[in-house]
């Protein structure tokens, strides 16, 4: 062979300026020199294959590849080099891979994936036409020797870790283990927390439901009205003085992946969970929501908070338009208050 170029349908990098040396006999096909271009690395290999009978086909393939960059699965780009060797006397023949992982990006959101079925190829022997078939056994060893970076919706982070992978590609299980380093970000209810410690455990686990412990701080601020200073100023026209209560928050997540690991909120000062939960969606507890409805109703309070997320952030760095909640007054026959939207732009 001599600049030849692969490419599988399942396998998303082609194998591109392939060379080998193949020499055939009745019953072995012998290997040498094999070298080929992947993911703008190289890999070699050598080895043999024998064809005793039908179904006794035994397989000898050692090699090794460099500077390899892959994205497997999508959304898993790495770097890096290894050892890879392919044995034994009958499907589902065994693949070893040593991959040592010098750098990466994971962007693919972690939510479980249904198993795929591994489908024959139409040109394997009928032998092996069947309904589930695994042309391979995998004994996979991945080392981080550089944290990789996670970047995707619940997480940015360094991350650094060494786990084995083991069995058919719809049957895996790991055993190691994977830590954030403290100070990357893990997102809850889109809040960043900032990591403190974790990590993600395999004991012969599948590869979507690891074993989880992890803690992350935030703070929050929550911007009310003073309800004292209100009841002081009614008739008066001032403007209520506002009052920032100030909240360090703490989560922890532990547990099993599957199905739902145990997410615990605390705070000082103290909260309950579900004024924890209030405080990060909407910046203010349902006390102090409450509270609000001396000076402007609920619907207008809880527009305001939402507004003072990044929505409304977003509106005023975009396109540096103010966004002010208020009551109206009421208005005819109708005496109660309405909320009020005011859109507001500075022209110079």
């Amino acid at each position: 062979l001599d600049k030849a170029y692969i490419k599988f349908r399942e396998f998303p990098h082609p194998f591109s300026n392939l060379r080998a040396d193949l020499l055939f006999n009745q019953q072995t096909l012998m290997i040498n020199a094999l070298s080929t271009e992947l993911g703008g690395g190289k890999l070699s290999a050598d080895g043999k294959i024998s064809f005793v009978t039908h179904d006794n086909v035994p397989i000898d393939v050692k090699g090794s590849f460099t500077d390899v960059t892959v994205n497997i699965p999508e959304g898993f780009k790495t770097h890096g080099s290894g050892q890879v060797s392919l044995k034994g006397q009958k499907f589902p023949y065994t693949m070893d891979i040593q991959y040592e992982v010098q750098s990466g990006d994971i962007t693919a959101e972690f939510a479980a994936q249904g198993a795929a079925a591994i489908k024959a190829s139409p040109y394997l022997p009928k032998f092996v036409q069947q309904e589930s078939f695994e042309p391979f056994r995998f004994d996979l060893d991945v080392t981080l020797k550089k944290p990789i970076n996670v970047a995707n919706s619940q997480m940015r982070a360094l991350v650094q870790g060494h786990a084995v992978a083991k069995g058919t590609p719809d049957a895996l299980l790991l055993t190691g283990s994977f830590s954030p380093i403290p100070g990357g970000k893990v997102f809850f209810r889109d809040v960043p927390f900032e990591i403190t410690t974790g990590y993600v455990e395999y004991v012969n686990y599948p590869p979507d439901n690891p074993k989880i412990y992890l803690t992350a701080t935030a703070h929050k601020t929550e911007i009310v009205s003073d309800s004292q200073h209100i009841e002081s100023l009614q008739g008066k026209g001032s403007t209520a003085r506002q009052v920032e209560n100030q909240y360090d928050i703490s989560l922890l997540i532990q547990g099993r992946a599957q199905p739902a690991p145990q997410i615990t909120l605390s705070s000082q000062p103290p909260l309950s969970q579900r004024d924890i939960v209030s405080l990060l969606a909407l910046g203010m507890t349902p006390t102090s929501l409450d509270e609000q409805r001396g000076s402007q109703s609920a619907n207008a309070t809880i527009g305001a908070a939402i507004l003072q997320q990044p929505v409304g952030k977003k509106l005023k760095e975009s396109f540096g338009v103010d966004v002010k909640v208020s009551t109206a007054p009421p208005t005819g026959n109708d005496r109660a208050a309405a909320p009020m939207v005011t859109f507001s732009k500075q022209w110079t």
